[in-house]
């Protein structure tokens, strides 16, 4: 079936396949044989017969490697040899999530969205773009003598900017199955995200961490994130989320991954 990819993350894709196929190539040839014919007729009168001397071709094709036709081939490799490479076709996640080490690679299908504080600080980013501009805009006005009254202090720009750079502009998702109370989340490097990615989806990720039962995660916790400090974590975590803010935490049973790819 043909895929519209919404995020690949092609440096994952490429580190496994090169793994599984000793390396990476960068093109494929591709050869077809085949015959072709000459035909006559022999003889004269009421009696022939046909003649026909067959031509041997070859035709070579050359082709380039594509993001997409990695990841079908590590799709392909790692199903083969799931032992191996941890690969699991969640069917029925009450089953299949159950028990699952670190490093399985699953392959889920789930309704994905992006919580609202998520979507928050993503904006938060844009705003840092045009604080920056403020900034610029205000130096070059004032070197040339224009008056800056209606645009805010150097000191507040500085201050706001440092507060929106401490979060970086990664989404991170909350997916969720049908007919299960499993969950599971990630976090969405934007230079690989291709499109929109809330809705039915089905989403590829290794096993980075496994929240229990009545466990909670924070969504700005997320690998890789960074936000809020090791032992603030730590302490947010033991008391889980205050009333009416349980929309910004994972609750358990969840999986959190680093995401491989999401498809529709």
């Amino acid at each position: 079936m043909l895929k519209n990819f919404l995020y690949l993350n092609t440096a994952t894709v490429d580190g496994y396949l090169s793994s599984l196929e000793d390396g990476l190539r960068e093109r494929a040839e591709r050869t077809a044989a085949g015959n072709s014919g000459v035909g006559g007729r022999l003889g004269v009168g009421p009696v022939s017969a046909n003649a026909e001397k067959g031509v041997s071709r070859q035709e070579k094709t050359e082709h380039v490697d594509t993001p997409e036709a990695r990841f079908e081939r590590l799709r392909e490799h790692a199903s083969a040899d799931a032992e191996r490479t941890g690969w699991r076709r969640v069917v029925n996640p009450d089953v299949d999530l159950a028990g699952l080490p670190n490093g399985a690679i699953i392959e889920l299908d789930c309704e994905i969205y992006i919580p609202d504080s998520i979507k928050v600080l993503a904006k938060g980013q844009e705003t840092l773009g045009l604080m920056e501009t403020m900034t610029q805009a205000a130096g070059s006005a004032a070197a040339l003598g224009l008056k800056v009254d209606d645009l805010p202090a150097a000191s507040q720009i500085s201050a706001m900017s440092n507060l929106l750079g401490a979060f970086k502009s990664d989404l991170v998702f909350v997916g969720e199955p049908d007919d299960t109370d499993w969950r599971v989340s990630g976090r969405l490097d934007p230079a690989y995200l291709r499109d929109e990615i809330e809705g039915f989806a089905t989403v590829i990720g290794k096993v980075n961490r496994q929240i229990g039962p009545g466990q909670w995660r924070h969504l700005l916790t997320m690998p890789g994130m960074d936000v809020i400090p090791r032992a603030k974590r730590r302490e947010l975590e033991r008391k889980g989320p205050e009333a009416g803010q349980e929309e910004s935490w994972l609750a358990g049973p969840a999986l959190i991954l680093d995401v491989l790819a999401v498809f529709r």
